[in-house]
C-alpha cells in the first residue's frame, strides 16, 4: 500500500495493484474522526505496463516523488502540479539519483522539498540508505551520502524521516528483521535501537 499521509492527516496518497500494475491514487476525510473516501487515481502519471508506488510529497502536496517498475528496475521519479486539485504535471525522471545497476527506492521527501532519503540495493542484496540535499526546489540533487547509522551488511531501508530530521525509523537486520528507530544524536556512534 505504501501510505503516506499530509501533515493535517486528511489526505492519504498509496498505491494499489490493478490487475498487473500498480498505480499512486489518493482518499480524503474531512476530519481526523471520519473515515477515508477514495478520491482517485493519478491516471495522468501512469503509463500502461509501468508500476508506481510508494509515493512521498512535499508539505504543500505540490511534487511528488514516486518509483516508478521499468523492466525489473525501480527508479525515482517526480511529478509536479500548479495547485491540489489540479492533476500532476512535468512527470520526470529524478536521474541524479538512479542507478542503472541497482534498485533505488523508498523515497521520503522532507517537506521542504529540498532533501530526501532513499535506499539503493545492489545483486548482493545488501541496502544501504542515502540522503541527498540541493539548495532550491528547481536544482537536481547533489551531495549524495550514505547513511551508516547501524551495521553496513544489516540490509537498511524504508527510511521514513521525521520533519524535522531528529529521527529515522527504517527496516533493518540489527537484531533480526524489523523496525528500527535511530536519533540524529546517535547518528556518529551509530546507535540503533528496535521498536
Amino acid at each position: 500500500m505504501c501510505p503516506w499521509v499530509s501533515s493535517n492527516q486528511l489526505r492519504l496518497y498509496y498505491c494499489e495493484w490493478v490487475g498487473v500494475e500498480c498505480y499512486i491514487k489518493m482518499a480524503e476525510r474531512s476530519s481526523t474522526e471520519d473515515t477515508w473516501s477514495y478520491i482517485r487515481a493519478f491516471d495522468e502519471i501512469h503509463e500502461n505496463g509501468i508500476s508506481d508506488s510508494q509515493p512521498t510529497l512535499t508539505a504543500d502536496g505540490l511534487m511528488m516523488f514516486y518509483v516508478r517498475k521499468i523492466d525489473g528496475g525501480k527508479y525515482i521519479w517526480k511529478a509536479t502540479r500548479p495547485s491540489i486539485e489540479e492533476p500532476f504535471s512535468e512527470i520526470a525522471e529524478v536521474s541524479e539519483l538512479n542507478d542503472p545497476c541497482n534498485t533505488v527506492d523508498h523515497p521520503s521527501i522532507l517537506p521542504d522539498g529540498l532533501t530526501i532519503y532513499f535506499n539503493s540495493q545492489s545483486d548482493d542484496p545488501e541496502q544501504s540508505i542515502y540522503k541527498a540535499t540541493r539548495s532550491s526546489i528547481g536544482d537536481p540533487f547533489g551531495d549524495i551520502e550514505l547513511l551508516e547509522f547501524c551495521e553496513p551488511d544489516k540490509r537498511e531501508s524504508s527510511p521514513y524521516v521525521t520533519p524535522d530530521e531528529e529521527t529515522v525509523y527504517y527496516r533493518g537486520n540489527l537484531t533480526g528483521w524489523g523496525i528500527y528507530v535511530t536519533h540524529k544524536v546517535s547518528f556518529e556512534v551509530g546507535g540503533c535501537l528496535p521498536r
